[in-house]
């Protein structure tokens, strides 16, 4: 059954369009627009559930019909942004990023994306701006949950009516529990996964099963619609990549759409704007355009070494909109034509998109072809940068040198045995750039009892995103194990360690801006770290290694440049070397009050000079803006571990 067209709903969705290109873009003042997301998730619930509600009063609905209709939707165009990135990817990528990409593809056709997305990265960090279809995770999202819900919304139409309001509640009120709770334990499970994401859309479907009710109201309409809008912009605007999300944050941009969509009209003033000619354009192409944009973006990142201007951005945004046009006129809309396409036709148009897409992503995720031939066109010099796998890459040198994301299951066991094999041993300790210098440690100290308590993504100044921390598991370690631990080293990224103006706590995207300003330390974090690290010297020497200066350059560009042995002065901002020379000096000062605890500046020791420590012609030493390759670990730890010798701390 064909729904009373809503002008203002087009041009909500290219509100959200816009809000999420523009974030991904960097634009200023759009830190928040990765809620154009969610603005998405309650459209598309509003219109299915009023579609299937639609059909099943007529007496049409079947399920075999609801998916003819995803179908039509979702492929064609999806097909088409995966068909000229494949075909461009091989021409931008190395061999490891062509496979990681390709098992990618292999997810998105089976619409588990998110899952992948979720195991292999954050949505929110650096990694993630490489990734050419990160941006499918949603689809996937939506698909996982158009499995189920036709079914039961049949099964309840069939049984009791008058439970489908109470049970889509239910459901919604548990999805956002589950949201809320895994904000804390688990971050990324809850930004990724469907059920911390389908009550955004059980909004939609709830707003659709009851919202004709209240909606011959003219004053509370225009008010109730100004609001939504309202909320909407200032998620839009205030909310950053800080803001734990989605949890109860995300009620304020899913309350504005759910109040637009139920209150705005072309008798209202936002109906009334978002009902322009321009908006409802851009949102008739907004499927499109949200395709295209993530594919184009990362590649321009890939080929910069510093973050595209925005004047760049601001070309592809305009190709981005000029390709969707043209995908939408061209495939979106002539396979919505069931006079042109039949069913059987659009079913076979998508098992064999499906089966090819597969068939492409499973070869070059498990073929050695592409290795091959790359390995064929290079010589020793160039294999060796393109072989260096990055950050934690090296393999243990022994059977004591060992690195655990916890101190649990058998950790004590194989510690003690290596202990009564070799003595003390050295424990390093950190996250992501702990990785780093247990890897330089390992290989630079000579020691053969080292083991690494390391996990990317965990701090003791800050709850963890993803999983478990080890440093309260630890420190109970090291009480009882005191005798057979020399060192604790200690280390971690000092982007974490700073904040803005505002107060608001660093992290990568401050070293992302094309200007970017003096950032102070942040006194809170400095402080626990101490407190943390004092409580473990009853029982072992521990050393703190302080924050490296980080380049944020575009460190897959720097290993092109160095495999073709293309030598450029590049310069790390005046301001990010500033930062963390301030950043040192203050760590300095704030541990002066624990004489137990030994400071190493490693400003002080790497004396990082940016002619010699990016990258040769033989090496380079970034695996990302900000960690270390094998190559690197070699470089720095050789001069880390020279000042500690010297010090007589090792």
């Amino acid at each position: 059954m064909q729904l009373p067209y809503r002008r203002e709903i087009d041009g909500l969705r290219a509100l959200a369009v816009l809000a999420v290109i523009f974030f991904h873009a960097r634009f200023p003042f759009f830190t928040g627009g990765f809620v154009g997301v969610d603005v998405f998730f309650v459209i598309s619930g509003y219109l299915i559930t009023s579609i299937i509600l639609a059909d099943m009063q007529s007496g049409h609905f079947s399920i075999l019909g609801f998916y003819e209709r995803r179908a039509r939707r979702i492929l064609p165009a999806l097909f088409c942004v995966l068909a000229v990135t494949v075909a461009t990817a091989p021409f931008l990528l190395l061999p490891k990023e062509l496979a990681d990409f390709s098992q990618s593809v292999t997810h998105v056709v089976l619409f588990v994306s998110n899952v992948y997305f979720y195991n292999n990265t954050g949505y929110f960090d650096t990694a993630a701006e490489l990734e050419p279809l990160l941006h499918t995770w949603s689809l996937a999202v939506e698909e996982q949950y158009y499995i189920v819900f036709p079914v039961l919304l049949l099964f309840l139409w069939r049984w009791k009516r008058a439970l489908i309001l109470p049970v889509l509640l239910a459901v919604a009120v548990a999805s956002l529990a589950y949201s809320e709770h895994e904000i804390s334990s688990n971050i990324y499970a809850a930004f990724f996964l469907a059920p911390s994401r389908i009550w955004e859309l059980l909004v939609g479907a709830l707003v659709a099963s009851h919202g004709h009710r209240i909606r011959s109201f003219p004053v509370f309409a225009q008010w109730s619609s100004l609001a939504g809008l309202g909320l909407i912009l200032y998620a839009v605007f205030f909310y950053d990549n800080g803001t734990p999300f989605p949890g109860l944050h995300a009620l304020i941009p899913v309350i504005g759409t759910a109040l637009v969509i139920q209150f705005a009209s072309p008798a209202t003033w936002v109906g009334r704007a978002l009902g322009s000619k321009a908006l409802v354009g851009v949102g008739l192409i907004s499927y499109s355009a949200y395709l295209w944009h993530q594919p184009l973006f990362v590649f321009a990142r890939r080929e910069s070494i510093a973050e595209p201007s925005v004047a760049v951005f601001a070309v592809l945004t305009l190709a981005t909109l000029g390709l969707a046009y043209v995908s939408w006129r061209f495939v979106e809309r002539p396979f919505r034509d069931r006079a042109r396409v039949s069913q059987h036709r659009i079913f076979s148009f998508a098992g064999t998109g499906m089966t090819m897409f597969l068939a492409l992503g499973l070869f070059g995720t498990h073929s050695a072809a592409f290795n091959d031939i790359y390995r064929s066109k290079l010589d020793q010099r160039q294999l060796a940068i393109w072989e260096d796998g990055g950050p934690g890459s090296a393999p243990d040198t022994g059977d004591c040198h060992q690195q655990h994301a916890t101190v649990s299951g058998d950790f004590a066991e194989r510690f003690d045995a290596c202990f009564r094999k070799y003595g003390k041993g050295l424990i390093v300790l950190g996250d992501s750039h702990g990785i780093d210098m247990y890897n330089a440690m390992k290989a630079t100290s000579g020691r053969p009892f080292v083991f690494g308590v390391v996990q990317g993504g965990c701090r003791p100044h800050t709850p963890p995103k993803k999983g478990h921390c080890p440093f309260g598991d630890f420190r109970n370690f090291l009480s009882t194990h005191a005798a057979a631990v020399e060192d604790v080293i200690y280390t971690q990224a000092g982007f974490y360690l700073v904040q803005d103006s505002d107060g608001t706590p660093g992290d990568r995207d401050f070293f992302k801006l094309r200007s970017v300003p003096l950032y102070s330390p942040n006194a809170v974090f400095v402080d626990r770290i101490v407190e943390y690290l004092g409580s473990l010297t009853p029982y072992a020497s521990v050393i703190w290694i302080g924050p490296r200066i980080e380049p944020h350059l575009n460190a897959l560009k720097l290993k092109h440049l160095a495999m073709d042995c293309t030598i450029a002065h590049l310069d790390v901002q005046d301001n990010t070397d500033r930062t963390f020379r301030q950043l040192d000096a203050y760590i300095k000062r704030a541990i002066s009050a624990n004489p137990a605890i030994t400071y190493i500046s490693e400003i002080d020791a790497v004396t990082f000079d940016e002619e010699k420590d990016l990258y040769d012609c033989n090496s380079v030493y970034w695996s990302d803006g900000d960690h270390w390759t094998t190559a690197g670990e070699m470089q720095f730890g050789k001069r880390i571990y020279s000042v500690l010798s010297a010090r007589g701390l090792l």
